[in-house]
């Protein structure tokens, strides 16, 4: 490491974690945290979200449930439930980076009173670890629910918030956002999307509702993300939800009326509707540039042959694929499993691979360099 780094500075080698402090005698090594031996803050003078500089703990000593409201609250404040924050965005810049805990932040303090949160939240990257939370009928806590976001429980549309984008949020549902409801397009991208995830380990979106402000619902660019329970709403949107980027999506049990897409895979990206979902568009589905999407009631793949286009049940293919329809059902047209990578694939064949072997779990296309990871 360097002899003169400027301070404070964070260093992490084979042989452990240290911190530099002009006031000190040079780098010093840090413990891991505990109740009993806590670490230290590092102010991060550069991190900043638009102009706002942010000084974030680097990993957590326990559970936390921090409490905001736009109405009765300070940024200076505590974060108690009778000192709680103004915006959303001073709770998720107090985020540990490594996150061992569970980290809570109740946007309902007052129950059942409506709120609006005129702002447009940046959740910064976030490494989930540990034993955080635990999931319902979980026998006990694990590596997930690090961080949560909560409205008020079946009333989303008590909580309004301008917009969210998770960005970098890493671990096993670390990132949750619940009970909410979304109304205007996220400014740090020109996507176009009320809300967002970028590169996320994995993102769960429960009981979330749109207004008719931002132009489409969900973007998915790169990230792993379960959803259950959305509310497009009745053609309040444009694209309920994109995903992008070798994005997998999990869609479970939600509804609307959709402007134009309601589901669109592009960029390698994996789409799973499941479970009752009573969302319509124009089209239904769209997969582009190796996108899939999965019809679990239908038993039918979208995008098996190629750009797709499908409404109601109807393909229009849009390549020259030979193709005469671009759903089918996994009964008649199964995607083969294998153990590892078959040597006998033609540039465009697709298959799946349990994991049992070498190569990682997941579906693969053949193209012209090897196999490819597609979700």
């Amino acid at each position: 490491m360097p002899d003169a780094p400027s301070s404070p500075s964070f260093g992490v080698t084979g042989t452990g974690v240290y911190e530099f402090r002009e006031q000190g005698d040079g780098w010093r090594h840090v413990r891991h945290g505990s109740p009993d031996r806590r670490v230290p803050r590092i102010d991060a003078a550069e991190a900043a979200v638009g102009a706002s500089p942010t000084s974030r703990p680097l990993i957590s000593n326990g559970d936390r449930t921090v409490y905001v409201d736009p109405n009765g609250g300070d940024d200076t404040a505590a974060g108690t439930r009778s000192d709680p924050l103004a915006t959303i965005q001073q709770a998720v810049s107090r985020v540990p980076i490594y996150l061992r805990h569970q980290y809570t932040i109740d946007l309902a303090t007052v129950p059942e009173t409506p709120v609006a949160y005129d702002e447009d939240v940046l959740v910064p990257a976030v490494v989930g670890t540990g034993m955080a939370g635990r999931e319902e009928e979980a026998a006990g806590p694990g590596p997930f629910l690090n961080l949560v976001i909560r409205g008020e429980p079946g009333n989303p549309s008590a909580v309004d918030v301008g917009s969210i984008m998770f960005g970098n949020v890493l671990g096993t549902a670390a990132g949750n956002l619940y009970h909410v409801r979304i109304s205007r397009d996220s400014p740090y991208d020109d996507e176009g999307y009320g809300l967002s995830a970028y590169g996320d380990g994995e993102l769960k979106l429960y009981d979330i509702r749109f207004t008719d402000g931002p132009t489409n619902g969900v973007l998915i660019y790169g990230a792993r993300t379960k959803a259950s329970l959305v509310d497009f709403g009745e053609d309040n949107v444009a694209i309920g939800l994109k995903a992008k980027r070798h994005a997998s999506v999990i869609m479970h049990q939600s509804q609307g009326v959709l402007e134009s897409d309601a589901f669109r895979a592009t960029g390698n990206s994996l789409i799973s509707v499941v479970r009752n979902s009573q969302v319509t568009g124009s089209p239904m589905y769209n997969t582009l540039r190796g996108g899939l999407i999965f019809d679990d009631e239908l038993d039918s793949w979208v995008g098996l042959a190629g750009n797709a286009n499908v409404t109601s049940g109807e393909a229009d293919q849009q390549t020259d694929s030979p193709a005469d329809n671009s759903t089918e059902g996994s009964g008649n047209r199964s995607v083969d499993v294998y153990r590892d990578h078959p040597d006998d694939k033609s540039i465009g064949d697709i298959w799946y691979v349990d994991g049992s072997g070498e190569a990682s779990e997941g579906f693969y296309g053949q193209v012209e360099d090897g196999p490819v990871k597609i979700g």
